[in-house]
């Protein structure tokens, strides 16, 4: 089982989605995003983030629901997923998300502002990017 196939198996809350686009089949962002019905983000709302807060985020958004902040996997466990997802790209990579809320490793919403890439009440993730490969694990909850 690849790291996108564990993460949607783990997390049965919500809407998931978890790509990796290698060379042959590498996609531009707007191309990715148009497949799952999402919007592309200008460049000025998207908000970087180091591999760390890339683990942050997805650690955040894989153990609590967005919409209640219900924990619905173990911390340890969506650490863990985060960590392997993210590592799965090669140091040149870079991250970007569409909220500063989850950048912390406190795993408190440093704020309620984003930009979301949904038509859902709450959307958040990262995307992952080199020149020939796109990631992307986002998750959508409902309140």
């Amino acid at each position: 089982m690849n790291i996108c196939e564990e993460v949607i198996s783990r997390r049965s809350f919500g809407r998931v989605i978890c790509e990796i686009f290698n060379a042959s089949e590498r996609e531009s962002r707007a191309e990715a995003l148009q497949r799952f019905d999402y919007r592309n983000l200008s460049n000025d709302q998207w908000i970087r983030a180091d591999r760390e807060e890339a683990k942050n985020v997805l650690t955040h958004c894989l153990s609590r629901d967005l919409a209640y902040d219900a924990e619905i996997m173990d911390v340890n466990e969506a650490r863990s997923l985060a960590t392997a997802f993210v590592e799965s790209f090669p140091p040149e990579a870079f991250f970007m998300t569409n909220s500063q809320a989850y950048l912390g490793a406190d795993l408190v919403r440093n704020g309620i502002e984003w930009s979301p890439l949904s038509s859902a009440t709450f959307d958040t993730g990262i995307i992952a990017e080199t020149d020939v490969v796109l990631g992307m694990l986002w998750v959508e909850d409902e309140d």
